[in-house]
């Protein structure tokens, strides 16, 4: 097969690409054709040649940009038998997949914005968690010891003083 195109539909002229009738995709000009990972591909491997040569294509993807847009497709192609000596031919049908990439893009966003801000409040927590329970042993410890130990009114006042403080600090960092 030449990859030549004897014939389309309206719906090509939407994509933006000059494609005229009888003229090979290598001698185009104004648009690239990608793979799903944005690849240009050569000339021989743009799914209307593969499809040209007889290969069927079941919903490869491809990204195909012109200067003005960038649309994704996904490609399906079946081979239509020669007869009365007349070349094999191909059906070629374009699905135009943009809507659901974008959507695919902006939810992957999301996510990625998601896992931030989960880390960021693992961070936060691990944080708190740790600037409270200092001032928390402190209390605690002093506490026990007023509460355990007959001890002078200088050693209460001490202790007293250290739970007081420590309460402080946890006001302060509320």
């Amino acid at each position: 097969g030449t990859g030549e195109i004897i014939s389309m539909s309206a719906a090509v002229y939407a994509l933006g690409g000059d494609l005229e009738r009888g003229t090979p995709y290598y001698e185009q000009q104004g648009f690239s054709c990608e793979d799903a990972k944005g690849n240009v591909l050569a000339p021989e491997n743009v799914p209307r040649l593969r499809a040209a040569r007889g290969e069927e294509l079941n919903g490869e993807q491809i990204i195909w940009r012109t200067p003005s847009s960038t649309t994704y497709l996904r490609i399906y192609s079946r081979n239509i038998l020669a007869k009365h000596g007349r070349p094999a031919m191909a059906l070629l049908v374009f699905q135009d997949i943009t809507g659901l990439k974008r959507g695919e893009e902006s939810l992957l966003e999301a996510v990625v914005g998601l896992e931030r801000e989960r880390e960021i409040r693992e961070r936060f927590v691990s944080t708190l968690t740790h600037d409270l329970r200092t001032p928390l042993t402190a209390i605690k410890m002093s506490s026990q010891l007023i509460h355990e130990r007959p001890a002078c009114e200088k050693t209460v006042r001490l202790l007293s003083g250290r739970v007081l403080e420590n309460v402080e600090r946890l006001e302060n960092m509320i």
